[in-house]
């Protein structure tokens, strides 16, 4: 059938069977007031038209008055005819039209008012101040209604049919959708009043006072009640979180933060969860369970030293210092202690009335610089991190040992020796022997001598070639060899570590600030720094420069967690 009316703004009668429903923001339609409706169409007629939009095909879409159609549509039938205002415009011209007329009725819900304000705005390229122009609202209104539209789809149902109230659904707009729901059905099915819901949301929610992440990007949250309290007439008392699982991520993400801080000033952090069960001790120099404070110095270089940071509901962030991740080792130097002082007593009792005149030298402390050189008995840490002992094998003791097997030709050949014997030939690299066997020849080695063999080779040098050659094949093994094997061997050449290594920048950059202060009260560089406790608490960085620039005899000062 060819449209009848083509003419803009006409009135006429349109058959009820060509007529389509349109994008109607009303979503509901109270069977109540329909009833009502459909008993004036049928005693009165339909009095005020509806406005169409003339499609193809004959058709006409419903732009405003979708109820006074289904009501001439149950009172008539399709044949039946409605008075309407006939227009012709676009798509989007014909849903804004619908989304305003709809919208300045009575009895339209907040949340279809909600999605017609947010079509509205996205036709508006999100110009709040025009959206609300059109839909003669104030902009704060505006604003109240967007908010809804976090509403999930139940929820929106739910207040469309009244089966909630406005307060209820603006508290379930203020806590994320996954808890909508759930929400929802309890509130409906025990009939909950709004106050009751309030009082339950603000036991769930969080005060931002507590929080220990930055909370300067929350001052805009949906989720912030300060917001809340600006958008709705329902909500809970300001400076709280209602979205909990965010308020668990960032107070997650703050907790390693915080971690990753303090591993830059001790060896291990461990972060406290509810329900662990490790054993920790707080290490301290005096007391019953006191190490000792030589002992103490030495633990700050202790790989099982450092600190907790809990995770544990109430004390989230929450730092214990000083902590000792070895409770055996703990007691056995708490032992240690408390058996060196019980012979110290008795050695005392025992002297008591002697009147050996006692020397200067035997008086005086030790000083800097024969606790730099490392002389006398020196407590030593249980057990250093892996980057250290990388270093202590790569930096310190590999260097020194093959430079004492250079100038100890003797021993070196006695080691070479020892790794034959013991099985271990294969260490040193032989392509390293042929390269010198070359050098000190003027001639190759021949290829197939790991077939053939050729013994008048090396047969042919004199003592001191083949000296060389030992001290080479020591050298070229020292990589290879077992940490254990290495420090009988440093001991064997009676390696002095000082000759070939002293403090500096990569090693104290190496360290966190406990082994550092470890490794300054070890040789005494703290005795010469004013106010030592106060750099080795300020940034890494400066202390490490201040330590470097100290007055003090670096040279041959080697701390003891390098030593073999």
């Amino acid at each position: 059938m060819e449209s009848a009316v083509t003419k803009s703004h006409d009135l006429a009668h349109i058959p009820l069977g060509a007529i389509v429903t349109g994008n109607n923001p009303r979503q509901f339609f109270c069977p109540t007031a329909m009833e009502e409706l459909i008993a004036s169409v049928r005693q009165k007629g339909v009095i005020q038209p509806i406005c169409l939009n003339v499609l193809e095909g004959g058709k006409y879409q419903i732009i405003a008055g979708e109820r006074r159609y289904r009501a001439a549509l149950e009172v008539y039938g399709a044949e039946g005819t409605i008075p309407a205002i006939v227009t012709s415009v676009d798509s989007s011209e014909a849903d804004s039209m619908a989304l305003i007329e709809n919208a300045i009725r009575e009895n339209m819900s907040p949340t279809e008012e909600a999605v017609a304000a947010g079509k509205m705005l996205a036709k508006n390229n999100n110009n709040r101040d025009e959206t609300a122009a059109e839909l003669g609202w104030h902009v704060s209104k505006l604003n109240r209604r967007l908010a809804l539209l976090n509403l999930v789809a139940e929820a929106m149902t739910a207040l469309n049919e009244r089966r909630i109230m406005l307060g209820h659904a603006e508290l379930l707009a203020a806590v994320p959708q996954d808890k909508q729901t759930k929400a929802l059905e309890t509130i409906t099915a025990m009939k909950m009043p709004v106050q009751q819901v309030k009082e339950l949301l603000a036991k769930a929610s969080t005060a931002f006072e507590s929080a220990i992440f930055d909370t300067a990007r929350c001052a805009s949250c949906q989720y912030n009640s300060e917001q809340q309290s600006a958008l709705f007439t329902e909500a809970i008392e300001s400076g709280r979180c209602t979205n909990q699982s965010c308020y668990d991520t960032k107070t997650r993400v703050r907790i390693e933060e915080i971690r990753d801080e303090v591993s830059q000033e001790v060896q291990t952090v461990k972060v406290i969860e509810i329900g662990d069960t490790s054993t920790t001790v707080c290490l301290t120099k005096d007391g019953g369970l006191g190490v000792g404070a030589e002992q103490f110095d030495a633990c700050l270089a202790c790989s099982k030293f450092g600190a907790t940071v809990s995770a544990i509901p109430g004390e989230e962030g929450k730092i214990e210092r000083s902590v000792c991740f070895d409770s055996d080792c703990h007691r056995k130097m708490v032992a240690e202690r408390v058996k060196s002082e019980k012979a110290n007593q008795s050695s005392s009792k025992e002297n008591e009335g002697q009147t050996t005149p006692v020397t200067e030298t035997e008086t005086a402390p030790a000083s800097a610089t024969s606790k730099a050189k490392g002389t006398g008995t020196q407590k030593k840490a249980s057990d250093l991190s892996e980057r250290v002992k990388e270093y202590r094998r790569k930096q310190v003791w590999e260097p020194a040992v093959k430079r004492e097997l250079v100038s100890q030709q003797d021993k070196a050949r006695a080691f070479v020796l020892d790794l034959l014997l013991s099985g271990d030939a294969g260490k040193p690299d032989h392509m390293i022997l042929v390269k010198l066997f070359g050098k000190i020849t003027g001639g190759d080695y021949p290829v197939s001598a790991k077939e053939e063999g050729y013994p008048e080779k090396p047969y042919g040098l004199d003592s001191d070639q083949q000296s060389k050659l030992f001290a080479a094949a020591g050298v070229s093994a020292v990589g290879a060899i077992a940490e254990k094997r290495l420090k009988k061997l440093l001991g064997f050449l009676e390696t002095d570590l000082g000759k070939y290594w002293k403090i500096n920048q990569d090693f104290l950059s190496l360290l966190t600030k406990s082994e550092i202060e470890s490794v300054c009260k070890n040789v005494g560089i703290d005795a010469v720094i004013k106010d030592f406790a106060k750099v080795i608490g300020g940034k890494k960085e400066e202390a490490i420069k201040t330590i470097l620039n100290a007055e003090f005899d670096f040279e041959g000062a080697v701390p003891s967690m390098l030593k073999y």
